[in-house]
């Protein structure tokens, strides 16, 4: 996570880091599988958060769920900067992928991220 500044990680607690981590995962499932390249970012993303990655995080969840397990708002800002840098990972931007940030957005009150090319206004929710 180094497209700003380091994650202040102080007080997070080892569960919404976790969820951190499953929110990534299901945007990287998002179109149905996860490339390599999706797969790197969610790996360097569980070392910044100094949490293990295992099998059972790469699940698909639930998307209210998870929505509501991220309740830092520093921590959902920053989490919408990673589904971006993991949809772009791929170099394949889906609707999917695109539905499931503007969802996360939207739950938590926030702007989605600048895409190049993507009118947030047209993309539907899941």
């Amino acid at each position: 996570m180094s497209d700003d500044e380091d994650l202040d990680l102080r007080g997070v607690s080892s569960g919404e880091r976790k969820a951190f981590l499953r929110v990534l995962s299901s945007l990287a499932w998002a179109d149905g599988e996860a490339d390599p390249s999706e797969l790197e970012v969610l790996h360097l993303a569980a070392n910044d958060l100094r949490v293990a990655l295992s099998e059972r995080d790469l699940e698909p969840r639930d998307l209210e769920a998870l929505a509501g397990l991220v309740t830092r708002p520093a921590l959902q800002e920053r989490l919408l900067v990673e589904l971006r840098r993991l949809a772009e990972a791929d170099l394949r931007v889906d609707q999917d992928e695109l539905s499931t940030i503007k969802f996360f957005a939207e739950r938590w009150g926030c702007r989605p991220p600048h895409m190049d090319g993507v009118d947030w206004d047209q993309v539907p929710l899941p």
